[in-house]
């Protein structure tokens, strides 16, 4: 009997023993996993995270973690010249953490970390505007992380309204709301995140954007390039200037906003492609109803790429003159475009589709490296023979006047400013344009390099042996005037 008790006492010192060491396990685990996550934010450049304060207990833990602008990240740098008074070295946000590190035994999918985060309504460094927007805990992410390496983050945004005392600005948001699932191990992330309308003035600046679904599957392999899917749909995008603003853009409506892509990894290379539509667009008097493009590039060899990244980084990053830094790594950025190129690229245009009050166009293309040119610096005759390629544009008779006549007016205004005369009278300047337009076209039909179809124009462009057809006929020959085939 004394030996059964004296196991019995020696297991359950050996119980209590284990539990506290992986408590202090599971609270260390905790707090280098809070660390990580804040060292990943930093490495992106765009804020920066400082944990002023983590008191680590064995059963929770509390991180108190200041945000701040990175002022000088070149993607920051637009938006920091629009305002130059607004203090933005002086922008905070302080973030209350707290860490539960005791997983729950009995759930076999149990999270052994909960990390949920909101906006510290204590703190006085909390930048004063959004005292003013909105309750501090409008934001709450809560990030749960499991024994095996994956996380779920789950970001909630309440609504927001606010309305300046000082002057008309305002801003109404119906919130945001996401789940994203990421695996450390497998450097793998899904998510799908939707917001509502947001409305914002100042002045008489008007910009509105309708509900917004972001969907990501995919993950972070080779040098760190993204490989798998994205979309973002936003229902609606409006913006209003004033009259006489220099961006010469008073008031522009898309009706839907669609994007799509892709990137996919196999033998070293990097495939990309992406889709944008938009739908039902007016700017100032013109509406058109759709447009969309479809691009691809494939064959695009991974270091090289990566390589190319992080010099063009690394320039763009240069907070004094990042135009002058690019002359300086020129005969580094050369070779390494060089490199690229050995992959023979491919590049093609899908889908391009133009639907307007005019008329509609369609185009696609094929084209593809199959020669390393010398050196960058070779005549345009090279590419002839180094490229391999098809194209294939149809456009609607009405519209491609319309388009014709753009340019030729364009080109005439040109021509008399150029020779410092005034522009003719509007009814002479649009007979000459509308001749200039008819006798292009009419020569353009004549010599074959446009086909009429119905009410339509179409042009089959291909090359190949450094050959450039148009319409099944070669160039030179069309240019010529000959009917050779």
């Amino acid at each position: 009997m004394g030996n059964v008790m004296k196991t019995i006492l020696i297991s359950g010192v050996l119980l209590i023993g284990a539990g506290a060491v992986f408590l202090f396990w599971s609270a260390g685990n905790a707090q280098n996993s809070y660390e990580q996550s804040v060292a990943e934010v930093n490495n992106m450049g765009v804020f920066i995270l400082e944990t002023t304060a983590y008191d680590r207990e064995l059963l929770s833990s509390a991180a108190t973690t200041v945000v701040s602008l990175n002022t000088g990240n070149p993607q920051l740098q637009t938006m920091v010249q629009s305002d130059p008074d607004f203090p933005w070295d002086e922008f905070q946000l302080v973030l209350e953490s707290d860490i539960q590190h005791l997983p729950d035994l009995f759930v076999a999918d149990a999270p052994v970390f909960n990390i949920a985060t909101r906006l510290d309504e204590q703190d006085s460094r909390q930048a004063e505007w959004v005292r003013e927007i909105a309750e501090l805990d409008a934001l709450r992410l809560n990030t749960l992380v499991r024994m095996d390496g994956t996380a779920t983050v789950i970001l909630e945004v309440d609504p927001i309204s606010y309305q300046s005392e000082q002057d008309d600005s305002s801003i109404e948001w119906g919130g945001l709301s996401g789940t994203f699932d990421i695996s450390d191990e497998l450097e793998y992330i899904k998510g799908d995140m939707r917001g509502s309308g947001l409305s914002a003035q100042a002045d008489s600046l008007l910009l509105e954007i309708g509900d917004l679904h972001y969907r990501l599957d995919g993950r972070f392999g080779s040098h760190d390039f993204y490989t798998g899917n994205q979309s973002l749909v936003i229902e609606g995008i409006r913006f209003s200037g004033p009259a006489g603003d220099a961006a010469e853009i008073q008031d522009m409506v898309v009706g839907r906003v669609a994007m799509r892509g892709e990137a996919r990894e196999q033998d070293a290379l990097l495939s990309v492609s992406s889709n944008v539509e938009l739908i039902d667009i007016e700017v100032a008097d013109q509406r058109v109803p759709r447009f969309q493009i479809g691009m691809a590039v494939d064959n695009l060899p991974m270091e090289p790429l990566a390589e190319l990244r992080d010099m063009m980084q690394k320039i763009n990053s240069d907070p004094v003159d990042p135009i002058q830094n690019s002359g300086a790594m020129q005969p580094q950025i050369i070779p390494a475009v060089r490199k690229v190129l050995t992959g023979q690229p491919r590049i093609r245009i899908e889908e391009l589709a133009l639907d307007t009050g005019a008329g509609e166009l369609h185009g696609e293309l094929d084209l593809q490296l199959l020669e390393l040119p010398p050196d960058m610096d070779v005549p345009p005759q090279f590419w002839l023979t180094a490229l391999q390629g098809k194209a294939r544009v149809r456009v609607s008779e009405p519209l491609l006047i319309q388009l014709a006549t753009t340019g030729a007016r364009a080109g005439l205004s040109s021509q008399y400013e150029a020779m410092g005369q005034e522009l003719p009278p509007d009814e002479e300047m649009n007979a000459a344009v509308d001749e200039m337009v008819r006798s292009q076209l009419e020569s353009l039909e004549i010599q074959g390099m446009l086909l009429r179809v119905g009410n339509s124009f179409r042009a089959d462009l291909s090359l190949e042996e450094g050959e450039l057809q148009v319409n099944g006929k070669s160039l030179q020959t069309l240019l010529s005037g000959g009917t050779g085939q």
